[in-house]
């Protein structure tokens, strides 16, 4: 998984160069998970690659007549197939529940290495403006992890939402 889009959006894997060395960088895209958030994998129909909208349906029915034309063209009875990619889903109640107090209780630690975060909204969704952290610290996957909830925070304090919803794919 390599980028995220929806109410925020970002990139989940960076490569920095230092004395002619690449090194690459990978953060969990589901670590919301252990704050609270809601992951569902996505379906898309064999053939055709639409999504899945609703589980329950037999057959593609935006493509397909029917189950038995889709069954023809695919030529397998599960028409249903993983997509490499998913929903993720925090609610501002669990967000402050559980998210805000794990921020406050790092950030004293995270301030050492994090020199600069910023956000800018762009079309209702935040970006990251501008961070500035050495990938060599010692705490880099806590300040991403840090930055990552931030980018959060940001959207919840400036929009009028209940939940926060975004896209992880490659």
């Amino acid at each position: 998984m390599s980028y995220y889009t929806g109410d925020v959006v970002g990139e989940l894997v960076w490569e920095y160069m230092d004395d002619d060395h690449i090194t690459r960088y990978e953060q969990d895209p589901f670590l919301l998970e252990k704050h609270g958030g809601v992951l569902t994998a996505h379906c898309e129909w064999a053939g055709c690659h639409c999504y899945v909208q609703d589980n329950n349906d037999p057959y593609c029915m935006q493509c397909y007549d029917s189950a038995q034309e889709h069954k023809s063209v695919v030529n397998t009875n599960d028409m249903k197939q993983k997509s490499p990619s998913f929903e993720m889903r925090i609610h501002r109640d669990t967000f402050d529940a559980r998210v805000r107090p794990w921020l406050q209780e790092y950030e004293p630690l995270v301030s050492k290495d994090l020199k600069e975060l910023t956000f800018t909204m762009l079309h209702d969704s935040v970006h990251y403006n501008e961070w500035d952290c050495s990938p060599f610290s010692p705490n880099f996957n806590l300040v991403q992890e840090y930055c990552f909830l931030k980018q959060i925070e940001y959207y919840f304090d400036r929009m009028d939402s209940q939940l926060c919803w975004f896209h992880i794919y490659d």
